[in-house]
């Protein structure tokens, strides 16, 4: 008998806030979590909102802003393909908590089949009665780095703190954000679960990758994620053009609130720019290139770390926070605030003489090695066994 199938009647739904595609690392969390409960043959659900009643009417709008003062959700609707409807439920929701601070309830009895766990995979001001609700904080940024992003802090941690009184279970995806939550809200240890975040390719999608034409040409330097100062870019193209590598850097990902100019700081570096791309696309680009290049102010985990060491590419990142406890000893490991490092950095990693390529290839294997840290096969083991103890924590 396979060790989860006693799990098999237990119904998990997801939340479907970061379902839509949007290059997120929520969005890959999400869907992660989606498949790994799937080939572990427990049902899932996504629940999802639709706006059924546009063109606004007046009345309409005062009705929805009732309903948000008040808490009142409209009824579960299930649909022919297994996902759930609540008209409204996040805008609702979100509504209600700016105007009130309060926490919106729906009560999961009225579906088809009631769920036993509501997995949150991101903090949202939604909680649902009936079954256990589980809450994923990927990061807690606006807390430890206001300065780096345009989230309100004082309501992100109100919103934390209310919801850390009310869910079943808690988890990160890192052990940096889980160490953070504990000193930052006093959350005792035990109740903070850090499942890390899965992260690996199939044979079958790395061939139709390498199938695909690259976006810019093999060989350069690549940057992976939203182009925000958090990102740490403008030290980034600094330090490119501080090498003096004649490689260019691709800057790969959409432009943040706070996008920084993404030109060329010297005369022999070369910055281009690509606010998105296919997936495949994508990972056709890590495997042809020279590294990827990650020295970010904060992250929560940093998806692209491990992508690139799964696909045998060389990574330089930050040595301080998620960063460096995602990529171990099998980065180079700089200070993000220290221009010339990051350029010793991108110097070293150009070199093609016999120690360049021989200390390309120990980051190379030992990127490989790492990666198998963050299976979908480790991330199942970890995720099953957090659902048992908690069901069995609750009597279920």
């Amino acid at each position: 008998m396979h060790p989860t199938n006693c799990l098999s009647a237990f119904p998990v739904w997801l939340d479907g806030r970061n379902w839509l595609p949007g290059g997120t690392g929520i969005h890959s969390f999400t869907h992660a979590l989606n498949e790994t409960l799937a080939s572990r043959n427990i049902p899932t659900a996504i629940l999802l909102d639709r706006d059924s009643s546009k063109p606004h009417s007046i009345t309409t709008n005062l009705r929805k802003f009732c309903n948000a003062m008040i808490g009142r959700l409209p009824a579960i609707r299930d649909t022919s393909h297994g996902d759930i409807i609540i008209d409204d439920l996040y805008r609702t929701a979100h509504t209600r908590f700016r105007l009130r601070g309060q926490i919106s309830e729906f009560d999961v009895a009225n579906a088809a089949t009631p769920p036993k766990v509501v997995h949150w995979t991101s903090p949202l001001p939604i909680q649902a009665r009936g079954a256990l609700n589980v809450v994923t904080i990927h990061d807690i940024i606006p807390l430890t780095h206001p300065n780096l992003t345009g989230i309100d802090s004082r309501r992100f941690e109100d919103l934390l703190g209310r919801l850390f009184e009310r869910v079943d279970g808690i988890t990160t995806v890192s052990e940096a954000v889980r160490s953070e939550i504990v000193s930052r809200f006093g959350i005792a240890p035990g109740r903070i679960r850090n499942l890390y975040q899965p992260v690996s390719h199939s044979a079958l999608q790395i061939e139709a990758a390498r199938a695909v034409q690259p976006i810019v040409q093999d060989g350069g330097y690549i940057c992976v994620g939203r182009v925000e100062a958090r990102k740490n870019i403008d030290r980034l193209l600094e330090a490119h053009a501080l090498s003096h590598t004649r490689r260019p850097i691709t800057l790969i990902g959409p432009d943040g609130d706070d996008r920084p100019a993404c030109i060329s700081r010297g005369v022999t570096s070369t910055v281009r720019r690509v606010k998105w791309c296919e997936k495949t696309q994508l990972l056709r680009t890590i495997l042809g290139a020279r590294a990827l290049l990650f020295p970010s102010l904060a992250e929560g985990f940093g998806l692209p770390i491990i992508e690139a060491m799964g696909l045998g590419i060389p990574v330089m990142t930050s040595g301080v926070g998620a960063t460096a406890e995602i990529a171990g000893d099998a980065a180079i490991l700089v200070d993000p605030e220290n221009v010339q490092e990051m350029a010793a950095a991108i110097a070293a990693l150009d070199r093609d003489d016999a120690s360049g390529i021989e200390a390309r290839h120990r980051l190379v294997s030992a990127g490989y090695q790492r990666a198998q840290l963050f299976t979908k096969e480790a991330f199942a083991e970890k995720v099953i066994g957090f659902y048992r103890e908690l069901a069995s924590a609750c009597g279920i």
